[in-house]
């Protein structure tokens, strides 16, 4: 599989930390143990693995070449300073490059995003979206999950998406596998064919939202294969989506309604958790590392709450600042922008759509370029 953006660090008992990403580039030259600290210092060190970033050969390997040129700018902070643990200092002109390479892969201007999002957004109006959704909880979680996938049959089966049908009930039944595990509020993973939905705060929205990933996933890349017309790769799932179909479905989904479909309100929600954290860090950060963490669980708390621990803080700490220095606060991982970007594009959609059932299956099967 090609080289991707990915989310979560490997954590070595020396407080090291690894992006996999660069281990996967490694071994298609020197086969490696996945995890073996000493042989990735090894070439950290001889400067094997950055000459390795730094050669247009690699290109190959990357889904991108744009993404072999972020590992690259963010070698010093990843590969020297995270896992190394050198003193690598904070270096502003980095900082913009590492930027740029993401505002051409995403095809955003970051800044100009985030700033509008922050002059934009209504904290409070946030916080009590949050918490309407958060009150709609489920006890069993294949019952709940069984309301999203009953809707999703229904609507292929409606608008005679037979072969599609006969499918997704396949994959339901041998390749979705749902997990509550006491981590993050949601994630989705893959491990060949088989999805793994994993969740922990038991709301609708995040299973549904995770549900949604879990359904595009199959079609785009299991179904549908190279004929998908639309080839949305690993890292720009997309979130506005999942969160559109989470949070302004939710009704039609508990109360079994696909009618509801058409009735659905398609005003404005803000939902997205992390960069309201992003503006707050902004605003009240702090060259003291320890200040800048607690301003970061102190915003988390507002929205996790008792299911908040000192490790998942520190998750979402390393994620926020993932590709660069922890001594800085301008600058963060783009993907989480990915929860707001396009969101209104997605409300113009459905607001335009004659007919709202086939769109969503549309957008679902991954034949609707969002």
């Amino acid at each position: 599989m090609a080289i991707w953006l990915n989310y979560s660090y490997h954590n070595f008992d020396n407080w090291a930390k690894l992006l996999p990403q660069y281990v996967f580039l490694l071994d298609h030259d020197d086969t490696i143990t996945k995890f073996d600290h000493d042989h990735i210092l090894e070439h950290v060190n001889d400067g094997k693995l950055e000459m390795m970033l730094a050669a247009t050969s690699s290109d190959v390997y990357f889904e991108d070449s744009l993404l072999r040129k972020i590992n690259l700018e963010a070698f010093p902070y990843q590969m020297q300073l995270k896992f190394a643990q050198m003193d690598i200092q904070n270096d502003v002109s980095r900082n913009k490059r590492i930027i740029e390479l993401f505002n051409t892969f995403f095809d955003i201007d970051y800044e100009n995003v985030l700033d509008t999002y922050c002059k934009e957004c209504n904290r409070e109006v946030a916080k009590k979206t949050y918490l309407a959704h958060d009150k709609w909880r489920y006890n069993d979680i294949f019952k709940a999950a069984g309301l999203f996938t009953w809707f999703v049959l229904t609507l292929l089966q409606e608008k005679w998406y037979t072969k599609e049908a006969t499918a997704f009930q396949r994959f339901l039944h041998t390749d979705l596998s749902l997990t509550h595990i006491p981590w993050i509020s949601g994630n989705t993973k893959y491990d060949g064919n088989k999805v793994i939905v994993e969740v922990w705060n038991n709301t609708y929205t995040t299973l549904f939202h995770e549900l949604t990933h879990a359904i595009n996933r199959f079609f785009r890349v299991q179904y549908y294969k190279d004929d998908v017309i639309c080839y949305d790769n690993l890292t720009k799932t997309n979130e506005w989506l999942a969160n559109f179909v989470a949070y302004h479905l939710l009704d039609a989904f508990v109360s079994e309604d696909v009618d509801a479909i058409n009735e659905i309100s398609l005003s404005p929600v803000f939902f997205s958790m992390y960069i309201d954290i992003y503006a707050t860090t902004r605003e009240f950060w702090s060259h003291d590392r320890k200040h800048n963490f607690d301003l970061i669980y102190q915003e988390l708390q507002k929205f996790e709450g008792d299911l908040l621990t000192d490790q998942k803080a520190s998750f979402y700490y390393e994620r926020f600042y993932k590709f660069f220095h922890y001594d800085q606060h301008m600058y963060f991982y783009p993907k989480e922008v990915m929860y707001y970007l396009w969101y209104h594009g997605i409300l113009d959609l459905f607001n335009s759509s004659q007919d709202k059932w086939d769109l969503l299956i549309q957008c679902l099967l991954s034949k609707v370029c969002l």
